[in-house]
């Protein structure tokens, strides 16, 4: 049996199963569980989404709604009913407004 004192050429895998007083055959059955378990790589990828979901979502949604509104101010104009045309005017109306003011007063606002 080989020590750690005994030179350079001294396995360090053989002093550590020495050392904890483990067999070779508990060692190989250790070592096989080690290899058998695989990243958790989904649990990696959720991780990573939810921590970032703002950087995800804030360009979907930037791009995405006004195409939305766009589209559904299209087709309440193409129906025959006055209350979605009505309605629709009442929103652009009120987003041209709040456009307006931002841009205007867009320097008291950074402050």
């Amino acid at each position: 049996m080989n020590t750690a004192l005994d030179g350079p050429e001294v396995d360090m895998q053989e002093t550590a199963i020495s050392m904890s007083g483990l067999g070779d055959e508990d060692m190989t059955a250790m070592q096989a569980n080690q290899r058998e378990a695989p990243p958790h790589y989904a649990m990696i990828i959720v991780s990573v989404v939810a921590k970032n979901i703002d950087v995800v979502a804030g360009p979907l949604v930037a791009l995405g709604y006004p195409l939305l509104t766009r589209y559904a101010s299209i087709k309440a104009m193409q129906t025959r009913s006055q209350t979605d045309d009505q309605q629709w005017l009442t929103y652009w109306g009120l987003y041209s407004l709040i456009t307006l003011f931002e841009l205007t007063f867009s320097k008291l606002l950074e402050w």
